[in-house]
């Protein structure tokens, strides 16, 4: 694994009016990585609570193949600060329905179904004359209605069922009407995202895993997602869980995902894998894994092992701003993970 830090300038604090500022980098980051090369970065690396760390959310690419992991409720802020908007996000995994995880959906369903038809329509220049709006609308509608805009979705289809049910319609069902039916009907997942088929395949854990491949020839990416006992917190059997998944890329790199601590399947696939992202939290009980537990792993896991989804008191600020954490690498771990624009190369 090789660290890779991106060179796009410095990040600089603007004032945009109203008594409101952001921060920002100088230069647009380029999301595209090395051909033949898997790039894996992290817009944060906090957990859903933490006010120092954002959200850990990921990034993988390989070439020009680019996949989004996870699009939670402050994402568009951190990829604002990266020159980014949804509009430059091609394709989408989403490992479960936490806010941190899936907050901005809605954003980029809407966005791409209702801004992007017309910001496409308006470059492609019609050359109608000034004052003709209803060419334009009538080709921006055209291109809404085509569905080329939609994103690509990876998830199971038994767990998109629960992901527009229970979090997405609300906000995004009632946009339009008739569409589908009589007037009144609601719309759905597939009017706003493309949703791409994922396989079920049979693992060596007893619990259901799916795989799929992003990209073709050297640039494509291998996804293997496997259920993760996360939610809620005293239920035992992993097929009484509601969705989360881990990840495991090319089979070589596994993100647990959020998750308690999962001893069987972290000790024997951190073994397999050559690299581990690791969810972690502070203290023990809850629903992700305490450090406690996870000093318990063999000496050959720990080492693979760089952390995030951190609560703040595994990183907590200290008085003169600096940030401290636990001392992971006293126990055998590799560190913790850290954020664009610095990316890990496979």
């Amino acid at each position: 694994m090789t660290r890779v830090s991106v060179d796009i300038g410095q990040y600089r604090s603007f004032l945009r009016g109203y008594g409101m500022g952001f921060w920002r980098w100088d230069k647009k980051l380029d999301l595209r990585g090395r051909p033949g090369v898997l790039r894996l970065g992290f817009w944060g690396s906090g957990s859903g609570f933490s006010v120092n760390q954002h959200q850990s959310n990921m990034v993988v690419s390989k070439g020009e193949t680019v996949v989004f992991i996870d699009l939670g409720s402050k994402l568009t802020q951190r990829l604002a600060e990266f020159g980014l908007s949804v509009h430059d996000i091609p394709n989408v995994i989403i490992t479960h329905s936490h806010a941190d995880h899936v907050g901005s959906m809605e954003e980029l369903g809407l966005k791409r179904r209702y801004e992007a038809p017309v910001l496409k329509a308006m470059e492609e220049g019609l050359g109608l004359p000034t004052g003709a709006n209803d060419g334009l609308w009538k080709r921006a509608d055209a291109i809404r209605r085509s569905g080329l805009l939609r994103v690509p979705v990876y998830v199971p289809e038994e767990y998109a069922v629960d992901l527009w049910k229970q979090s997405l319609q609300g906000g995004m069902g009632h946009s339009e009407e008739g569409e589908k039916g009589s007037p009144g009907s609601i719309m759905g997942l597939t009017d706003f995202y493309d949703l791409k088929p994922v396989a079920r395949r049979a693992w060596r854990h007893g619990r259901e895993a799916w795989e799929f491949t992003v990209g073709g020839g050297a640039d494509a990416i291998h996804f293997l997602i496997y259920r993760t006992p996360h939610i809620p917190e005293a239920v035992s059997r992993i097929d009484h869980t509601f969705f989360s998944a881990g990840i495991i890329l090319d089979e070589r790199v596994l993100i647990s995902g959020d998750t308690r601590h999962d001893p069987d399947v972290i000790r024997e696939e951190g073994m397999r894998a050559e690299h581990v992202f690791h969810d972690c939290q502070s203290f023990p009980g809850g629903v992700h894994a305490y450090y406690g537990e996870l000093k318990s792993l063999p000496a050959e896991v720990r080492r693979k092992i760089l952390f995030y989804h951190c609560d703040d008191g595994m990183r907590p600020l200290k008085p003169d701003g600096t940030i401290g954490a636990v001392d992971v690498l006293k126990d055998g771990f590799r560190g913790f993970a850290e954020t664009a624009p610095v990316f890990y190369e496979f």
